[in-house]
C-alpha cells in the first residue's frame, strides 16, 4: 500500500521539475526584453545573447536563468541512455553559452565562429 503514495510523490516531483524547466525557458525571452527596456532602456535586441552586454540586472538574470536551466537539464534523467546523454550535453553546452559571452563591439572584425555561438547551436541541436 505504501508504494502508491511514494509513486505519486515521485511522479509529482518529476512533473514539477519538467514544468519548472519549461517555465524558466519560456519566461527568459520576455523577461530579458522587459528588464532590458525597464532597467537599461534598451530596444528589442537581435538575440538573447546580446542582453548579456546590457550589464547589471539584465546580465545577471540572463546568466542566472541559463545556469539554472543548464543545471536542471543535467540533473534531469532521460528514459534512455541516449536521451540522458543528450540532456547532459545540452545542459553543459548551456553553461558554456552563459559563461562565455559572444563578442561585442568589434563590428566587422568580430569572428564568425565563436565558442559561444558553437555551443548555442549545438545546444539547440541536442
Amino acid at each position: 500500500m505504501k508504494s502508491k503514495p511514494l509513486q505519486a510523490h515521485i511522479t509529482a516531483s518529476y512533473t514539477t521539475l519538467r514544468i519548472g524547466m519549461a517555465v524558466l525557458a519560456i519566461a527568459l525571452p520576455g523577461m530579458l526584453w522587459l528588464l532590458g527596456h525597464a532597467a537599461a532602456n534598451l530596444p528589442l535586441q537581435g538575440s538573447m545573447s546580446a542582453y548579456y552586454h546590457a550589464g547589471g540586472l539584465v546580465r545577471d538574470v540572463f546568466v542566472g536563468f541559463l545556469f539554472a536551466i543548464g543545471f536542471f537539464l543535467m540533473l534531469y534523467k532521460g528514459f534512455t541512455d541516449f536521451e540522458n546523454w543528450a540532456l547532459n550535453l545540452a545542459g553543459g553546452l548551456l553553461l558554456i553559452v552563459a559563461a562565455v559571452p559572444m563578442p561585442w563591439g568589434c563590428g566587422a572584425d568580430c569572428p564568425q565562429v565563436t565558442l559561444h555561438g558553437a555551443a548555442a547551436v549545438l545546444f539547440f541541436l541536442c
